[in-house]
């Protein structure tokens, strides 16, 4: 699986599952409003949450070829070390998870710089777009010190190793 077809397929899934994690939220809503009919604002934060979560979510789900296309190009060539193609999809997956939680959380939270709407807003808008950079710097970490030409291939099929070979 291509690192573009494994990024389609996991925005589609983390839209899912940011449309099915607000759903409680919902409850927990329209459950405090029945117990104080006044709580209008309280009811009012989590609508606003729960559409900002499903329009998000559905945008994902509708959009996840797309956005996949202009993450991880089909076309594009990696020459750096195996598995930084998913990496980097693991990374952007959680940058738009920070990103779209951060936002459904921050109509009821009180706005200051640290707020952990804002923080979460900043740090999936970040790993959103570093997420090349971070799978780069993670696989320069991970293969520091080995030879280029043989990190990640032992366990590669077709792959030659210099040396004996076992009997």
């Amino acid at each position: 699986m291509s690192p573009n077809q494994l990024g389609a397929t996991l925005i589609g899934a983390a839209g899912i599952f940011i449309f099915g994690s607000r759903i409680p939220d919902l409850g927990m809503s329209l459950a405090f409003f029945v117990s104080d009919p006044d709580a209008y604002q309280g009811l009012g934060y989590g609508l606003l949450g729960f559409a900002l979560a499903i329009l998000s979510g559905g945008a994902l789900v509708y959009w996840r070829q797309f956005l996949a296309d202009k993450l991880f190009p089909a076309t594009a060539q990696t020459n750096g070390p195996v598995g930084e193609g998913p990496e980097s999809v693991g990374f952007a997956l959680l940058g738009i998870y920070f990103t779209i939680r951060g936002l459904a959380r921050l109509p009821s939270a009180e706005l200051s710089p640290l707020s952990p709407p804002v923080i979460e807003l900043i740090l999936g808008i970040a790993l959103f777009f570093g997420s090349r950079g971070l799978a780069r710097l993670w696989a320069t970490l991970r293969f520091a010190g080995r030879d280029p030409s043989t990190s990640g291939s032992e366990n590669t099929p077709g792959v030659e190793h210099p040396g004996p070979r076992p009997q």
